[in-house]
């Protein structure tokens, strides 16, 4: 009898101050609802630093806790206004990224999605960004650029965190002689945005896909959560059914 062949891959990406088993616990729910159809791959932020929100009590002494970005850098939240935060994705993340496509791909599958919660939609949607920035300077089919080679058909962010999205600086293009910043097109792949009602943060997704994102291909729908996961079976079902939409429709 033949192997079943692999299903399609969705690389998921923690929080501030995390790490993958945390976010395993935290996505469980969604997760028994997806694996399915997906293989989910959890991935480690490269740099170490103090737990992030929403993480002590409960997972204390699961360390070490991880980031997306430099923690000496950039602070762990960013300013009120998300100003003063890098856009650039370091090496590093490119690294982690690319080490899990190419397991992935060695073992014949595809991957497909990305989800990220809060700080990880900032890795989201900088491989959006730098997907449809490498189709835009018709750089496709070559060599990763900035460290990257993905072919990602939708993304997902849960509780999303300050703009700009992360993009490697090899993508990223002066502007006035000013700082480095990120093309101003807009992201086009479908994406959907998990917003918290009760989540005191909410108004930094809502200005990541206000100022980021197509309003055409990205959807926004509310749960009622303060910042973490969607608890309920309803909600899960409904992130579940809007999930299994973007890839019916990404296919």
């Amino acid at each position: 009898m033949s192997a079943q062949p692999p299903k399609p891959t969705i690389l998921c990406f923690h929080g501030s101050g995390s790490n993958a088993m945390i976010f395993n616990v935290q996505l469980a729910r969604l997760a028994r609802l997806l694996r399915p159809t997906f293989d989910l791959v959890i991935l480690d932020g490269p740099f170490v630093g103090a737990s992030g929100p929403g993480i002590l009590p409960f997972f204390e002494d699961c360390g070490p806790y991880t980031y997306w970005t430099h923690p000496a850098r950039n602070g762990t939240t960013g300013s009120d206004k998300g100003t003063g935060i890098e856009g650039v994705m370091l090496p590093e993340v490119a690294d982690v990224i690319m080490k899990a496509v190419r397991e992935v791909e060695a073992k014949g599958g595809e991957v497909v999605g990305a989800c990220g919660f809060s700080q990880g939609s900032r890795v989201v949607a900088g491989l959006l960004k730098a997907q449809e920035e490498v189709e835009r300077r018709g750089k496709g089919g070559g060599e990763a650029v900035g460290g990257l080679k993905t072919r990602l058909r939708f993304g997902v962010s849960f509780m999303g965190s300050y703009p700009p999205p992360l993009v490697p600086a090899e993508l990223q293009t002066k502007k006035d002689g000013n700082a480095d910043v990120v093309g101003e097109e807009r992201i086009k792949t479908p994406t959907l945005h998990v917003v918290g009602e009760n989540d005191k943060w909410n108004y930094v997704g809502k200005k990541m896909v206000d100022e980021c994102f197509d309003a055409s291909t990205a959807k926004i729908i509310s749960v009622e959560t303060e910042h973490h996961m969607p608890i309920s079976v309803e909600e899960n079902e409904m992130v579940k059914e809007e999930i299994m939409r973007l890839w019916k429709e990404g296919k």
